[in-house]
């Protein structure tokens, strides 16, 4: 009995001190993406960091909630969204050139952004946490255990809850749409003017 609650405590603190080095290293990955923004207001700049953002949020789902089908849902309707929005908005936006490694403040960025994700990458495979034995035990103790009953909360009513985030993103997208369509067809064609 002892024995079980020292081995679940040890556990527990593992995982807590997983979930810190975690979210610190997302959280710095978040603000080094952010860094891209600083200098150029593009939409094609915008675009990227937002594909970032939701690709990073898919992942980090992923890992939380040990299932990916609900995090590509979600990214994949996240980008079509964003896809479409940033259709419009380059539309509208003047034609001028894009380069992303322009200046030194990008290459550093993009220096940044790989040097973090290789030591994120490495931390994860010298973990021991992430290996092939310990994922083939879980795996087997999940197929074992009913977990709906060990969990907070149960897999059907995850989706459930933030009903209404997903109805109120999906009514501000379709609106956003709405207007850019309305702001690009008043001189029937389109905004962006033929410069060189």
């Amino acid at each position: 009995m002892l024995m079980n609650m020292m081995y679940s405590l040890t556990n527990t603190i593992d995982k807590f001190n997983y979930t810190i080095e975690s979210y610190t290293i997302w959280m710095s990955l978040v603000m080094i993406f952010s860094l891209l923004n600083l200098n150029d207001a593009h939409p094609i700049t915008m675009m990227m960091c937002l594909v970032i953002y939701s690709s990073i949020i898919a992942v980090k789902m992923t890992f939380l909630y040990k299932n990916s089908w609900y995090s590509y849902l979600l990214f994949l309707s996240m980008i079509g969204g964003i896809l479409i929005l940033f259709l419009y908005f380059v539309s509208v936006a003047p034609n001028e050139k894009f380069s992303f490694l322009k200046n030194e403040f990008m290459k550093l960025t993009l220096f940044m952004i790989i040097s973090a994700i290789l030591i994120y990458m490495i931390m994860y495979y010298n973990n021991d946490y992430f290996s092939m034995t310990t994922l083939f035990e879980k795996n087997n103790s999940f197929n074992l255990t009913n977990w709906s009953d060990h969990l907070d909360y149960n897999t059907t009513e995850m989706f459930n809850k933030n009903f209404k985030a997903t109805i109120f993103m999906m009514i501000y997208l379709l609106y956003s749409l709405y207007t850019i369509l309305k702001m690009c067809m008043s001189m029937y064609g389109p905004l962006r003017t033929n410069t060189k």
